[in-house]
């Protein structure tokens, strides 16, 4: 299920106030750092700045990269243990394939142009099922490497080079997986602060707006920077203080966090209880084939409005939001 478009579905009464917020705490936005291919610079630079100012992170490795311990390492990219240190100080480890394959050239390994020229999306996808196995090969074997190595489940998948195939939600289905969301903050050598503080103004701080920003490298001058590295560390920093500078309103979570709570938000629904003016039942319905888990929900009220939870006054937050689960009941004082 592509998560990149909000939709949120709230059916309560125009006389009221409240509604879902397609935002965690009710915030304007929610962004999320994410980081692609494993560069050693994620450990060594990364990991200590999002300890430093308290932000997790998403970590997309590609596992047949990752190096093993021991004199002669290359220290290009991270070894196991690293991997593991970064799980077991709360960042996600995600996957971003086993061997970084461009997806949607390897679901249709052997048809030419002629051969698919012509043909129904469905009979496409008849003429690739030949080619699933290597498809989903890549995704499953990377997820069981990084399971067994850090102990954390895999909810996240960012395909190489974006090139998302014609079998995105045949993947995200079956492994139950969420796609990195919307890419809002580009990164690399030609970095600046004021570009940082630009992109977040007119991107990512539009109003409810759910989105990332993509790292591949920190150019720190040593061998694990990675691929198109920002150009120093201290301009890496400017985008953490940046962001910190807009927390009061804006959430910053992993990516699987961000995109569970987008597609949460989406399948839920406030349906009024018959007969009971204001009063309400948080509904979830699972899309087919979606990923999806019933859980939090943050409502936004109106301006002086109160609400109750399953009986008992709910306090709003800085942001007016409380705090509800899906199956709960709410009235409008």
């Amino acid at each position: 299920m592509m998560l990149s478009t909000l939709t949120v579905l709230v059916c309560a009464s125009a006389a009221f106030g409240l509604e879902i917020s397609p935002v965690l705490e009710g915030k304007m936005a929610a962004f999320s750092f994410t980081y692609d291919d494993g560069a050693r610079c994620h450990y060594t630079h990364a990991l200590p700045m999002h300890l430093k100012y308290g932000m997790p992170a998403t970590f997309f490795i590609i596992t047949d990269r990752v190096e093993p311990e021991g004199e002669g390492r290359a220290k290009k990219y991270c070894s196991w243990p690293e991997i593991k240190e970064m799980s077991d100080k709360g960042m996600e480890m995600a996957s971003h394939t086993k061997s970084h394959p461009n997806m949607r050239e390897l679901e249709s390994a052997g048809l030419t142009k002629e051969m698919m020229k012509g043909k129904t999306r469905d009979e496409l996808f008849a003429m690739r099922e030949p080619n699933w196995p290597k498809v989903w090969s890549e995704i499953a074997l990377s997820r069981e490497a990084l399971e067994s190595h850090t102990g954390q489940k895999v909810r996240c998948l960012a395909y190489p080079g974006n090139a998302f195939p014609d079998w995105t939600g045949r993947t995200n289905a079956e492994g139950r997986l969420y796609t990195r969301g919307e890419i809002k903050v580009w990164t690399g050598r030609t970095d600046t602060e004021e570009g940082y503080r630009k992109r977040i103004d007119e991107h990512v701080m539009a109003k409810n707006s759910v989105s990332c920003c993509i790292i591949h490298g920190v150019g720190s001058g040593d061998s694990g920077d990675g691929w198109n590295p920002i150009p120093s560390l201290a301009v890496y920093e400017s985008l953490f203080k940046l962001i910190a500078e807009r927390r009061d309103r804006l959430h910053v979570d992993t990516s699987g966090n961000n995109a569970a709570y987008q597609a949460r938000a989406a399948n839920t629904k406030l349906v009024p209880v018959d007969g009971r003016t204001g009063e309400y039942r948080l509904v979830f319905s699972e899309k087919p084939k979606g990923v999806c888990e019933p859980g939090e929900i943050w409502l936004r009220l109106a301006p002086g409005e109160k609400v109750e939870v399953n009986g008992k006054p709910a306090a709003p937050n800085a942001q007016n939001a409380v705090l509800a689960h899906t199956g709960d009941t709410v009235k409008v004082l």
